[in-house]
């Protein structure tokens, strides 16, 4: 899902088996590679807080709420 791993991982479309096993090769093959995504993953998961699940969860209710106003 590229919007959990953003730059931090190599992507492939769902379901190609052949993508994906390029990617493990690339992995496997390249270590500069290897080395970078590995510095990008704590990054990205910093990016994920209960505060701003929190939020985003608080405005999911406040839309639905509203939108049930409307009605």
């Amino acid at each position: 899902m590229p919007e959990v791993v953003g730059e931090a991982a190599l992507r492939h479309p769902p379901g190609d088996q052949e993508a994906l096993a390029a990617c493990l090769l690339r992995l496997l093959e390249d270590e500069a590679l290897r080395t970078e995504l590995r510095a990008r993953g704590p990054v990205q998961a910093a990016t994920f807080t209960w505060e701003r699940a929190a939020r985003a969860t608080l405005a999911v209710y406040r839309e639905a709420i509203a939108e049930r106003r409307r009605c």
